[in-house]
């Protein structure tokens, strides 16, 4: 939007893929002949090295990145660019690598506010497409804590089914209701697996 990346959307992975496309294969080869490994994450750039790296080679790293950068028509943010050294706590992707993977607080502290509004959805009896809309992002969330090694997703997975299960019972039957006006097969399916936590669609 306005020249700028949508974030958060497919469509600003696709978008960074074709701005990086000609020069990101060079720059990868170049790192790779330097022992390190290139990763991006839409716009997020990460050089990672198993072993120490010596001053010169990380110059080299940065005058290759800014390169790329410039060529391809981006600005980089000289706030987001630093280099860690082994023993400094590292963020790589949103995610906090230490010896293994661990996501980072401020993730698990997004579930916990997340759960909080579900709870505080279902008690003021908002909509139940509302109440179901959210808790299908707490389960993408508690989902990219799985795959990041949390090892409490499965209690937050409890309490956002035990929340759920405390919706009106006459509000989730007005929406099951409305399935068998829908004629659309797929519709229905959409429909119907958005109502399924609720519990009465079997």
């Amino acid at each position: 939007l306005e020249g700028s990346l949508v974030q958060g959307t497919k469509l600003s992975t696709d978008i960074a893929n074709l701005i990086f496309l000609e020069e990101e294969a060079l720059l990868s080869e170049e790192v790779r002949k330097l022992g390190g490994i290139y990763t991006r994450y839409v716009d997020d750039i990460t050089i990672s090295f198993e072993s120490e790296v010596n001053n010169d080679d990380i110059s080299k790293i940065k005058l290759m990145i800014l390169s790329m950068a410039l060529k391809s028509g981006v600005r980089l943010n000289r706030k987001k660019s630093r280099v860690l050294r082994n023993g400094q706590s590292k963020i790589v992707h949103g995610v906090k690598v230490i010896k293994e993977l661990r996501p980072t607080q401020k993730r698990k502290d997004n579930i916990r506010v997340c759960l909080f509004n579900l709870k505080k959805k279902v008690i003021e009896k908002e909509s139940v497409m509302d109440v179901l809309t959210l808790y299908f992002k707490i389960r993408g969330l508690i989902n990219t804590l799985k795959q990041q090694g949390d090892k409490n997703h499965a209690e937050y997975i409890k309490q956002a089914n035990q929340l759920v299960a405390g919706v009106d019972k006459k509000e989730a039957i007005k929406s099951i209701r409305k399935m068998r006006k829908v004629k659309d097969i797929r519709k229905l399916r959409s429909l119907y697996s958005k109502l399924k936590p609720l519990g009465y669609t079997s």
